[in-house]
């Protein structure tokens, strides 16, 4: 299939093989097209309408950029109500949250894809939201699957926002609270806000929750469904977070959704972030990780470094429907597709390689 190259007008040359498109032809060889693309607006076929979007998002970011850093920088405090991927928010002005959705659609949305793929089996469907900040990704889940939610939010500048976003939700549980596996650890941690996204370093001065220690955090809620989901989001404490998590639920054996910022994560006091693929694998796991935050469309799987053994699993699925495995480096699975996450893959119920 062709691709478009973001123009208005279409080749009649070929006509036949753009019917599909909106936009110009990037039909190789076709005269008319190779005429039509070289008057001064693009200079040839095969890449260059990209380019010029390229440079349309470019221009895009960098006002929006300035509009941050200079009048919400200022005013940025004030609520507002957005409506980002489908869902009202309440946030403050400043939040780049409904930036990068209007930059890149479906940023975020691998998740909500996953929780859709694993409600289809697990209902209702458990998930813990660490780092839930205003309740986006719970109210984007809450939208589309029969869902109870653990919202663990640690700093105190977005609880309001997430107690007016999802508080009224009885399907949705907060827990105010900065998640840690040893509470002595939290001596001394405050918060450090950036755009929206929050990370707790030593001397930081924006406050913190008292802190929660993730033993703890299964017995204080026990009218929780089966854990299958865990999502971590907590700019450098996902690889010290999900292990324990994955420890602690380990009989429901949830799928691992987190972040992986190697800076981040350094910045939090782990040397070498890649230790997480090897304590994060729990006798019955398999790990598999996406470059991607477009959900079932891959990169690279650095991280990972695929191999034909262990096998890489590179669509999720609950484990009863898991029937077919793929030992190529980034290959779809047969199985029904759940696309692209980031974490760890409960090994097959059934069909196990």
């Amino acid at each position: 299939m062709t691709t478009g190259c973001r123009r208005r007008f279409l080749c009649r040359s070929c006509r036949v093989h753009t019917t599909a498109l909106r936009q110009g032809c990037t039909t190789p060889g076709c005269p008319r097209h190779e005429q039509t693309h070289t008057k001064g607006r693009l200079p040839s076929a095969g890449g260059s309408g990209r380019k010029v979007m390229s440079y349309r998002l470019l221009f895009r970011q960098l006002a929006l950029e300035l509009s941050y850093r200079t009048v919400r920088h200022w005013f940025g405090t004030r609520t507002v109500i957005r409506d980002v991927q489908g869902v009202s928010l309440a946030m403050p002005w400043y939040h780049r949250l409904p930036d990068y959705a209007r930059l890149f659609p479906t940023y975020g949305q691998n998740l909500i894809d996953l929780a859709v793929g694993l409600a289809e089996t697990d209902k209702p469907l458990g998930v813990i939201d660490v780092g839930a900040n205003i309740g986006d990704s719970a109210r984007q889940l809450l939208a589309k699957v029969d869902a109870r939610i653990l919202c663990i939010e640690g700093d105190p500048e977005y609880l309001p926002y997430l107690e007016r976003n999802v508080g009224s939700d009885d399907r949705c549980v907060i827990e105010f609270g900065l998640l840690l596996t040893d509470a002595a650890k939290a001596s001394g941690l405050g918060a450090v806000r950036k755009g929206g996204d929050t990370r707790f370093a030593q001397g930081g001065t924006g406050g913190a929750a008292a802190a929660l220690t993730v033993a703890d955090l299964r017995n204080r809620h026990p009218e929780l469904p089966p854990i299958r989901l865990v999502k971590s989001d907590t700019e450098g404490y996902d690889t010290i977070l999900v292990p324990a998590l994955a420890r602690a639920y380990a009989d429901t054996r949830p799928l691992l959704f987190f972040e992986y910022y190697p800076e981040l994560i350094r910045m939090a006091g782990v040397p070498d972030p890649t230790v997480v693929w090897g304590s994060c694998r729990p006798p019955g796991t398999r790990m598999w990780a996406s470059g991607t935050t477009s959900a079932g469309r891959f990169r690279r799987c650095r991280s990972m470094r695929c191999r034909p053994q262990p096998r890489c699993w590179t669509g999720a699925m609950p484990s009863a429907d898991i029937t077919t495995g793929t030992s190529r480096s980034c290959t779809p699975t047969t199985a029904r597709a759940v696309p692209c996450w980031t974490g760890s893959l409960p090994s097959p119920g059934n069909g196990q390689p």
